[in-house]
């Protein structure tokens, strides 16, 4: 599988994968997130075939740790062992321990999608929030944080603190 760095060009796709994975309350409107692009502590990784993106991580990198923000498949490929994949190959590529959010355990594609990352060697803490909206709407979103330690040493107290600082940009 060859993972790329996701390229300007090839943003409108990104995108598009983007708003079929999430709900819009959580992820940027578009200006914003193409501008994103630019800031040198947001990556977004793609695998891509026949110039279509299949496959995204769109991450930070923090302090000692990357933080994956969305990782999304194409729905037509769910299910094959795409996302199992990426992730492997994704770990390699970064060398740093790997944090994300999930759902907290409210319904059956909650706990599936947690068995997922967990099969990965992802480990469920009891670090919750709710996310601010990036819609600005009144619907909340409760995640608890999940975290790959990917052979190096984590302080898992410090990434709330960090995440909400550097990614949300408020106070937790």
């Amino acid at each position: 599988m060859n993972i790329t760095k996701l390229e300007k060009k090839d943003f409108e796709s990104f995108f598009d994968l983007m708003q079929e994975a999430f709900p819009p309350e959580e992820y940027r409107p578009k200006e914003k997130q193409f501008i994103l692009l630019d800031d040198s502590n947001y990556n977004a990784h793609i695998y891509k075939d026949n110039n279509e993106i299949l496959a995204f991580i769109a991450t930070w990198r923090l302090n000692g740790f990357v933080f994956a923000e969305h990782l999304a498949v194409h729905k037509k490929l769910r299910n094959q062992g795409i996302g199992s994949n990426f992730v492997k190959e994704y770990l390699k590529i970064i060398e740093t321990p790997l944090i994300l959010e999930v759902e907290n355990l409210t319904d059956s594609i909650s706990i599936k999608r947690i068995g997922f990352y967990e099969r990965l060697g992802f480990i469920l803490t009891d670090i919750c929030y709710d996310q601010p909206n990036f819609q600005e709407s009144d619907k909340r979103i409760p995640l608890r944080i999940m975290f790959h330690e990917n052979g190096r040493d984590i302080d898992i107290s410090k990434v709330k603190q960090e995440i909400f600082e550097k990614v949300y940009k408020r106070a937790f």
